[in-house]
């Protein structure tokens, strides 16, 4: 009586388990498609997340220069909400007597490009050390572009904002 009474158990055992698992197997089909609709859904989400730009190639570096602002300014023509920040070497484009001959060969010029993400809606910061330290007045800044520091940097930064570095 006790080894029909261990089998019966066995038995109750193997086929929960079996019901379990054909339960599971069932399910696949659903969670992929709801993984699939989460997957589109962030997917989208993303294409209009904010972009932070952290510019800190100078004048040492045309080529990285004019590809991070020629790339803000698409992202902002493409209706992102975009931050650029210029740091580091990039701090010598705020200032306002930047010269137009500052570019890299078939791009704009760095003012122009600075000029058209400002005008098109994109926010431009330059760090108020880095400028002090590329000689660069912060008086007299190009229009539309605003002294920084670090904490204020942190504010203007959106929530959930990618970031690229150039």
């Amino acid at each position: 009586m006790h080894g029909r009474r261990a089998s019966r158990i066995h038995l109750a055992t193997a086929v929960s388990s079996i019901a379990i698992a054909a339960l599971l197997i069932g399910a696949l089909p659903a969670f992929a498609q709801t993984k699939k609709v989460h997957s589109r859904a962030a997917a989208k989400a993303d294409q209009g997340a904010p972009i932070f730009v952290n510019m800190t190639r100078g004048m040492d570096d045309l080529h990285a220069a004019s590809m991070g602002l020629a790339f803000s300014l698409t992202a902002v023509k493409a209706g992102r909400q975009v931050v650029v920040f210029l740091n580091v070497s990039s701090a010598a484009f705020a200032a306002e007597d930047l010269p137009a001959s500052v570019k890299l060969e078939d791009f704009p010029s760095i003012r122009q490009l600075l000029s058209d993400i400002v005008a098109a809606g994109g926010k431009i910061y330059v760090c108020g050390h880095c400028a002090n330290l590329m000689k660069v007045d912060t008086k007299k800044l190009l229009p539309g572009i605003a002294l920084t520091d670090q904490r204020q940097i942190l504010d203007a930064i959106p929530p959930h904002a990618l970031s690229l570095s150039y």
